[in-house]
């Protein structure tokens, strides 16, 4: 047996006399434990206070005021540095969207909209004439477009090429978050579609989108537009902002089901943080455009939110009776 023994590794040291611990020391998240003698006598630091303890019993407490002031004239500092981002960022976002949005305000003023997503129900859609399209993603594969959002870089990327040969135009976003948020740091899996991809493709335009954020701007020539989730979100205000009273909603199954492509991988998503993105939308839409009307067209997750209708076998448009409806 040693006499004496002590040993240090990264965040711990350990020593003991005869085989008796007499000092044991951890560092973790920034607190640092002392014990003596198997722990009766104990100190616990903190940036702020240091706790002392005899057989358990905490017998001092002393607070660093210094530590306690610098941590939070630092906090200050970040935040003032965070608003100063905004700040560059909202001027930003103005500026682009001011020359973007404006030229389509009100265009489609009193018509329907079709907002098609790559849910499995896409499948099942019969075309809807007379009617705007704005699709999302890889939709533009399977349906007749007019315009097409998407603020998934890496969901996307596949498809540039394919884009490139499109006529109808393209809204691809750029996250209006700050150079703390995720899209900084994994390249590989961002929401920023580069400026190069938006300029190689004809009739494109680039517009910001909030993300995290649960708010909904309803100025969209002057701010970003909402994620809540979904490029689904963007594209449907954007169809708001057309003019469009009678919106149809397709392939936004709201459910882990998959995609209309069944060569797409399957990407794993929680269908309750887009179904809680639903549910905002539908309480903005009822304060500000209760005259606007949403039908969803062969709904699963979003069934019974909004007006609900179904195709049949041949094509028909049938309401929750089976009756066939005219909507062309």
């Amino acid at each position: 047996m040693k006499i004496f023994y002590q040993k240090k590794r990264r965040y711990n040291t350990v020593g003991s006399i005869l085989g008796v611990s007499y000092i044991e020391k951890r560092c973790r998240n920034n607190k640092t434990t002392f014990k003596f003698c198997y722990g009766l006598y104990k100190t616990i630091k903190s940036n702020h206070t240091t706790k002392y303890y005899l057989f358990g019993i905490k017998i001092l407490q002393r607070t660093n005021r210094f530590n306690l002031l610098l941590d939070k004239l630092n906090k200050v500092n970040d935040d003032l540095k965070y608003l100063k981002i905004k700040h560059k960022m909202q001027a930003s976002i103005c500026k682009i969207h001011s020359k973007v949005f404006p030229q389509f305000k009100n265009i489609y003023k009193n018509k329907k909209a079709v907002i098609i997503a790559t849910g499995p129900t896409l499948c099942n859609y019969s075309y809807i004439r007379n009617a705007v399209h704005i699709g999302v993603n890889s939709s533009f594969k399977k349906c007749k477009l007019d315009y097409w959002f998407a603020i998934d870089y890496a969901v996307n990327k596949n498809y540039i090429e394919e884009l490139k040969n499109t006529d109808f135009i393209k809204f691809f976003g750029q996250c209006s978050s700050s150079p703390t948020d995720h899209y900084y740091r994994f390249a590989e899996e961002t929401f920023h579609f580069p400026d190069a991809v938006i300029d190689s493709c004809k009739n494109s335009f680039k517009f910001y989108f909030d993300h995290p954020s649960l708010e909904i701007n309803r100025d969209i020539e002057t701010e970003a537009l909402p994620d809540l989730g979904s490029c689904v979100f963007s594209a449907l205000t954007f169809a708001i902002y057309l003019g469009c009273n009678e919106i149809y909603l397709v392939g936004c199954d709201c459910s882990a089901n998959g995609y209309w492509n069944l060569d797409v991988p399957h990407k794993r998503f929680s269908s309750s943080i887009l179904k809680r993105g639903w549910n905002i939308y539908k309480r903005y839409l009822e304060v500000f455009y209760p005259n606007i009307k949403i039908i969803s067209i062969n709904p699963i997750g979003l069934k019974g939110m909004f007006n609900d209708i179904y195709t049949d076998e041949q094509g028909n448009f049938i309401n929750e009776q089976g009756e066939i409806i005219n909507i062309n």
